[in-house]
């Protein structure tokens, strides 16, 4: 819920900055970012930064929800969906058989080696 609220924030406060950035030099509707933000903040009661909204002014990201938290993964979204897929029939095919069960360090070798086969290997340093 908060996740939403503070994306309906962002969205509200990109869009007013890009209308207040097009108005001319001394026009009394022209606000300051900061200014924008807290009218935003207060008004989804969010708590977003102005610095974060300018960011996605500058990047032209004007009314989109913000972007997901943490760093990018290794895998494409399609190759990402066929490991969950390929991995969620193993998985059906060797309850199906009933005879034993995988334990989870076994299932991320076997996850593991599928990866590398791929080309996929990340070394550390």
């Amino acid at each position: 819920m908060k996740t939403k609220i503070e994306s309906m924030a962002m969205k509200l406060a990109t869009s007013q900055i890009t209308e207040s950035n097009l108005l001319p030099k001394g026009d009394p509707a022209k606000k300051s970012i900061n200014c924008i933000v807290k009218e935003a903040n207060a008004l989804c009661d969010s708590n977003i930064s102005p610095k974060t909204a300018d960011t996605y002014v500058l990047k032209g990201r004007i009314n989109t929800s913000p972007l997901k938290r943490g760093p990018m993964g290794d895998f494409t979204k399609p190759i990402l969906e066929s490991l969950k897929s390929a991995y969620a029939s193993y998985i059906q095919l060797e309850q199906a058989e009933a005879l034993t069960e995988s334990s989870t360090k076994d299932m991320a070798k076997r996850v593991n080696v599928c990866v590398n086969a791929g080309g996929y290997t990340k070394c550390p340093g």
